[in-house]
């Protein structure tokens, strides 16, 4: 048995299968230690936590104590006695913002604080996709210079827009920036606008992976208890306003964002669900009725449910749809709000279905097995699902993906980027933009987008894949993206309400800290159907079982592809199922396996194996066995 881990099984949709094993000695200190059972000691080791200390503070989440003092970031006395001067002056300050969950999100942050303190002298300029695009432009600070302006207060974007807050200075405007993108720029803005942000030069905020949102809110809490020390909530005849509901607005924008779960984030992510649930941000409230969601709330369906309606606002028409609902101050607004977010989700799906399967066509006629990268071209791309359509060719491919729209009426290019590990978009994109290809380009190491001209593509094309050719660790990554690491090999009959009690302590679960993902053996199929045209609904039960005991698992955007053939086409069969665990809500016993691959079973030779041998679960202390 290898210490890193072994292969487990033969793969229906080619993964490589690898069971993580642990120490024995650190196993037993961490059951020991935390009084916990061997499955969860086993999920915490395999996501790196295995010291007393670190597991103390996952599993006895306190906010108060994870977050840290706000006047570490560098500049944090600056902004703050600027937004308190010009407060106390009333005068008039522009929030500029992102146009995903997270800008409106932080948005959302800033405006509920004001309107909670009775200031009103602000407005909001969020730029249109299509049109404008990310970021500030010069336009946009003409008309917010037009409407009195005096500080523009920019959100998820600012960082490296060095032009763009010289303009604004020159129009005699003060700037601060609240964001979280990396530096990607050599001049960096100038000492007059004011930049909060993990990521840049010499910052010592001990957090750096935070959304644009948690930078705002801590900036609100900064704010806060300067205005306590300088009495001036008694000044206006206020109480103090309370600023945990923010936290949900912070859970939104880290979660939709896809934000590494660092012990800051889980414990945002924590009180905020508990204050969605609780009904403290009115248009949550509606959206979670609308939703029927309820107490059931949890980070999977604010991923998957909350975040693309919010989304779909500034992906179909305007984000300010999205913002009105989140600040929303009456039940009718919020609801108005909802209903057409939903309008134009449910435009959004349709569009994408109709733009993907064209792609899809595409990637199954051309040979793409020699390529780190699949590069789709097409004509006149909705900008707002060009990054959806990007990131589902990825997921498809299990490669790096370029979506790239030709604006046919201007000769322009607009392009969208979802990598692997092993490529960084952004030193791709700074490179080729430097060669004087691109007019801008930004983003994340694994997401970005660029703008170029029409006659630009064909060496923007070369310059890519001749990056991409250059990545040393490239292949590491690409095997990886194909290998499933699997937590504990266990039986259908396991999966019961111990199980959910257990894995509960654990939660919440998300990026940079997955989801339990298990090995079920000997899992026969009992029902397959494809469901909303693209999913696949599978139900399993023990191959023999006293009592019949089923679970409903799902395989989502399967319809399609080969193991959601092979489930519909061995209904009835014993197989071996690998799919993530994931627990409805925090109360009562629900739960769903979202499948990722499945292996048929030689029952009698698999049994024999000393490989199956050692992986199996010991009965004593509560471990588990596994059917054979």
């Amino acid at each position: 048995m290898n210490r890193d881990g072994m292969d487990v099984g033969q793969s229906v949709d080619n993964f490589t299968w690898l069971f993580k094993t642990q120490e024995e000695d650190v196993l037993r200190n961490v059951r020991r230690r935390h009084n916990i059972s061997e499955i969860v000691a086993k999920i915490l080791i395999n996501r790196g936590y295995s010291k007393q200390e670190e597991i103390d503070t996952l599993l006895h989440v306190k906010l108060s104590k994870i977050l840290p003092n706000p006047f570490l970031f560098k500049r944090m006395k600056e902004v703050t006695a600027l937004l308190l001067d010009s407060i106390e002056r009333n005068e008039r300050i522009y929030i500029f913002t992102d146009y995903d969950t997270d800008g409106t999100s932080a948005a959302a942050t800033l405006i509920t604080f004001f309107n909670s303190i009775k200031y009103s002298n602000f407005a909001v300029y969020i730029p249109n996709r299509a049109t404008e695009g990310y970021g500030p432009n010069n336009t946009a600070i003409l008309k917010m210079k037009e409407d009195g302006a005096k500080i523009i207060v920019y959100m998820d974007c600012g960082t490296n827009s060095v032009s763009q807050m010289a303009f604004a200075n020159s129009l005699e405007m003060k700037c601060i920036v609240l964001d979280h993108h990396n530096v990607e720029v050599t001049d960096e803005v100038n000492n007059e606008t004011i930049i909060i942000n993990p990521n840049t030069h010499g910052e010592t905020f001990p957090y750096k992976q935070i959304c644009a949102t948690t930078v705002v809110l801590i900036v609100v809490i900064a704010l806060r208890a300067v205005m306590r020390e300088k009495k001036y909530f008694q000044k206006i005849n206020i109480l103090e306003p309370d600023i945990t509901p923010l936290t949900a607005f912070a859970a939104l924008g880290t979660v939709c964002d896809v934000i590494p779960l660092n012990p800051l984030n889980r414990a945002l992510i924590i009180v905020g669900i508990k204050t969605m649930r609780n009904r403290k941000i009115l248009g949550l409230s509606v959206i979670l009725d609308y939703l029927k969601l309820g107490d059931k709330l949890s980070v999977f369906h604010i991923g998957y449910m909350i975040g693309p309606r919010l989304n779909a606002g500034g992906r179909m028409d305007t984000a300010n749809i999205a913002l009105s609902l989140l600040i929303a101050d009456t039940v009718e607004n919020a609801k108005k709000a909802a209903l057409t977010l939903e309008a134009l989700n449910q435009e959004r799906k349709v569009v994408e279905g109709d733009i993907m399967h064209e792609i899809l066509a595409e990637i199954v006629q051309n040979d793409n097995d020699g390529k780190r990268a699949i590069i789709i071209v097409k004509n006149n791309l909705p900008a707002g699902i060009m990054g959806i359509l990007a990131n589902r060719v990825k997921e498809y491919s299990k490669k790096t993906a370029i979506i790239i729209s030709i604006d046919t009426a201007q000769e322009k290019i607009k392009g969208s980027i979802r990598s692997i590990d092993g490529i960084n978009i952004v030193s791709m994109l700074m490179h080729t933009k430097q060669n004087g290809l691109l007019y801008d380009a930004g983003g994340h190491p694994m997401a970005g987008g660029f703008n170029a001209s029409l006659h630009n593509l064909p060496k923007i094309v070369e310059e890519f894949e001749s990056f991409m050719n250059k990545a040393e660790d490239y292949d590491i990554y690409s095997h990886k993206m194909k290998t499933l690491e699997i937590d504990a090999i266990l039986s259908v009959t396991a999966m019961d309400e111990r199980l959910i009690k257990e894995i509960r302590i654990l939660e919440p679960f998300g990026a940079g800290y997955p989801y339990p993902r298990f090995l079920l053996q000997n899992a026969k199929i009992i029902r397959a159907v494809v469901i909303q045209n693209i999913h696949v609904s599978v139900t399993i039960a023990p191959p023999f079982p006293r009592k019949q005991k089923n679970i409903t698992c799902f395989l989502f955007r399967g319809a399609e592809s080969k193991i959601g053939k092979f489930l519909m086409n061995n209904i009835g069969n014993i197989v071996d199922v690998v799919g993530v665990f994931k627990i409805e809500g925090n109360l009562g016993a629900k739960f769903s396996i979202a499948i990722e691959d499945a292996s048929s079973i030689v029952r009698q030779k698999r049994a024999n194996t000393k490989r199956y041998q050692e992986t199996r679960y010991k009965k004593n202390r509560g471990e588990r066995i596994v059917s054979r």
